[in-house]
């Protein structure tokens, strides 16, 4: 900034305060009418103020500034054209310019330096005394906010708290977070009090003294939630005494333990700081904030003490006296507080941004990949405001998803798609989804409005789609319908009991194979007719015992073999008749065959049937068994065979014969009849009647002739050896 060389300084105004950008307001005269103030506008400057104690060996005060403004007041006979300057911090320029944009893993201070070196602060102006490290934050957004707001709200957050020192070619803003970077004032640190009103004396010294005790919180209490410890909310306390007031903020914005003790302490400091408060006026330009000096001979005692400067305002006029001629009054008002160890916080002055209401998004990922979430089913995505960031898998933090109010929902947002964005408490730095949103790129599966009358639950494959997962409803009257569609494998399954109900017709369709596996009892229950057609083999395996109850007519086509082993028992119980028709009937039992037949048995065969057995058959009848065949009958037994019945009859229209290898024994307990229409021929090698009892031989009226070379009759009638004819009427008793 170039200013005319015959400049008079007329008034002059400072306002510098801890954690405050200052401001210096000087009107100045000169013979220029026409300054170009547009052009001074965004200079640099300096407003140098002398001492009027130059006894004491201060150096003159100097503030340097950026032009904030610059303003023509008026023209005075005396001094000529009148302007006026204000200066401000290069940092002023910080609130002209506004942005929202995201910063992850970094601490505030490296955060705040990435705003400064972008905003083209130099780095040589900057100073930081720091005792201790800001953690990384995870996600930090800047919203919709100045970067001067985004910056003094970061350190008023931290316990961060800054001044600016000035020189004639600049000046440097330092920022500290404890007393060890409290500095006394140049020269000696030490003014004396007194009573009597400023005056141009040649002594710095302090007047008006106004000490306050005030009441204050002495207690700070917060607490936040982590939804990595959802159970255990996470609380921070500290209190300046017993008793007193508390204040309770929710949330805390801290998600561990120990950085919440950190910012309880800070909090705590930021209230009790100012219990004790001194407001003074002096004339001593070496007064400037986050600087400390003590007060000398004050009254009462403890009012000489040390003091920290919080805040310092210098005014300055020039005057004019008969006696004198041009003069100048000089007047510094301050505001302090006792040094005894308190580290000044400085008060949250910046409001917070807060985030109503939703934002959209699109989700993100790493190039080709469709679906990009954590273990904790969090995504990734790209707000539209966001300029400075990256559409990828870095350009946001991992965000958590609203889900469906069930205890297991999980529908996960894919890369590309358009998202509603929420955030906690309304807080930009936690972020959560929302929901879908359809948008020109990503349409709804279905057209509209023409299916409009359709809810659909849609997935597609991944990658590469192609194929889709989906419930969807057809609320449409008359058309109305529950469709579920697998891409690929379905399976259903149920902790207890399901139940299907169909009013009208089911059908069921398998491409391949269909398995049911029934752990505990199936009953099939069918109204109607049932059917089942199997064009290939059919195999049915019952570990237990099988049941088939048919109340009509049960009918068996088999076009080729029909087989069945039984290992066990087979019952069969037929109340009525009961018909086989086959080309060829072959049984085989491994073990014993019965068969219980509660009426007749009747067996047809239109040739012949044959049975083999290996052992021993048995036939029990309690009634009548009639067998009729028309044609020849043919039984083969390797062993023996036992008939055992009550009266046997054996009938048949032509011969019988019967052919033994070996012997035939007939045996009767009573009666032995058997009656020939024709002739009876025994033929025998040897033939022996035995009658204990007697034996009658009866003729016809016709001879009765025996014969042989040698006829014996054992009587004792007849002895000997002779050729006997018995003719008429013969009674032989022997």
């Amino acid at each position: 900034m170039e200013l005319p060389a015959e400049t008079t300084v007329l008034r002059a105004t400072t306002r510098e305060a801890l954690s405050e950008l200052f401001d210096v307001d000087a009107q100045f005269a000169c013979d220029t009418p026409d300054l170009d103030l547009a052009a001074l506008v965004g200079t640099s400057g300096a407003l140098v103020l002398e001492t009027s104690a130059p006894e004491e060996g201060a150096e003159p005060r100097c503030f340097h500034g950026v032009v904030e403004e610059a303003e023509y007041l008026c023209k005075l006979a005396e001094h000529g054209f009148v302007y006026r300057l204000r200066l401000r911090p290069a940092l002023n320029g910080l609130r002209y310019r506004s942005r929202s944009q995201i910063f992850q893993q970094q601490s505030a201070v490296e955060i705040i330096q990435d705003v400064f070196k972008k905003a083209g602060l130099p780095a040589e102006s900057i100073e930081w005394q720091l005792s201790q490290d800001c953690g990384k934050r995870e996600y930090c957004t800047q919203w919709k906010e100045s970067d001067l707001d985004f910056v003094l709200r970061l350190l008023e957050d931290e316990g961060i708290f800054f001044w600016f020192e000035h020189s004639t070619d600049g000046h440097v803003l330092k920022l500290a977070d404890a007393s060890s970077a409290y500095q006394p004032i140049s020269g000696v640190p030490a003014l004396g009090y007194t009573r009597s009103a400023l005056t141009s004396a040649q002594t710095e010294q302090v007047t008006e003294l106004v000490f306050t005790a005030q009441n204050i919180t002495s207690q700070y209490a917060s607490r936040d939630w982590n939804w990595q410890t959802p159970s255990e909310p996470l609380e921070a306390q500290e209190r300046a005494s017993e008793g007193g007031y508390q204040r309770y903020e929710y949330p805390g914005y801290f998600l561990s333990p120990s950085d919440g003790v950190r910012r309880a302490r800070h909090r705590l400091s930021e209230q009790v700081q100012e219990r004790m408060v001194l407001e003074a006026r002096s004339n001593s330009l070496r007064l400037q904030p986050g600087r400390l000096f003590t007060v000398l001979d004050a009254l009462p005692s403890f009012l000489s003490q040390e003091y920290f400067i919080l805040q310092v305002e210098h005014d300055y006029a020039l005057t004019r006296t008969e006696q004198e001629g041009q003069g100048a009054n000089h007047g510094t008002t301050l505001r302090a507080i006792p040094s005894d160890g308190v580290d000044f916080r400085p008060p949250r002055r910046t409001p917070r941004p807060r985030a109503w209401g939703k934002e959209s998004a699109v989700v993100t990922g790493p190039p080709g990949e469709e679906i990009h979430v954590d273990e904790f089913g969090r995504i990734k995505v790209h707000f539209y405001w966001d300029r400075e960031g990256a559409v990828d898998e870095k350009a946001s933090c991992w965000m958590r998803v609203q889900q469906q109010n069930t205890s297991g929902s999980m529908l996960l947002p894919r890369v590309g798609w358009e998202v509603d964005v929420g955030f906690l408490n309304g807080d930009p730095d936690r972020p959560i989804v929302l929901q879908k949103l359809y948008n020109q790129e990503t349409m709804p599966p279905y057209g509209l409005p023409a299916e409009k009358t359709q809810s659909s639950l849609q997935s597609a494959t991944s990658p590469g789609g192609g194929s889709t997962n989906e419930v969807r409803l057809q609320d449409g009257n008359g058309g109305m319908e529950l469709f579920i569609h697998s891409s690929k494998d379905l399976k259903l399954v149920t902790g207890n009991d399901l139940s299907e109900e169909v009013v009208n017709n089911a059908k069921e369709e398998v491409g391949q194979q269909s398995t049911t596996l029934v752990g505990g009892n199936e009953k099939v229950d069918v109204g109607a007719d049932q059917g089942l057609s199997v064009t290939g083999n059919a195999v049915l395996e019952t570990t237990g015992t099988k049941t088939v109850q048919v109340s009509a007519v049960d009918d068996w086509g088999v076009t080729g073999n029909a087989s069945q082993t039984v290992d066990g028992t087979r019952t069969d119980t037929i109340t009525g008749p009961m018909n086989v028709l086959a080309n060829h009937v072959l049984e085989s039992f491994n073990a014993t065959c019965d068969r219980t037949v509660g009426a007749a048995l009747s067996i047809n065969s239109a040739t012949a049937i044959v049975e083999a057995v290996g052992g021993a058959k048995d036939e029990s009848v309690a009634g009548a068994k009639l067998e009729l065949l028309t044609g020849a009958k043919a039984e083969d037994i390797g062993a023996a065979k036992v008939l055992t019945t009550g009266v046997a009859q054996f009938k048949t229209g032509e011969d019988i014969i019967l052919e033994a290898k070996g012997a035939v024994a007939i045996t009767a307990a009573g009666p032995i009849s058997e009656k020939v229409g024709k002739d009876f021929t025994l033929t025998a090698k040897t033939v022996l009647i035995t009658a204990p009892g007697g034996a009658k031989l009866k003729g016809g009226g016709k001879p009765f002739e025996l014969s042989g070379s040698t006829v014996t009759v054992d009587a004792k009638g007849i002895q000997g050896k002779a050729l006997v004819k018995f003719k008429g009427k013969i009674n032989y008793k022997p």
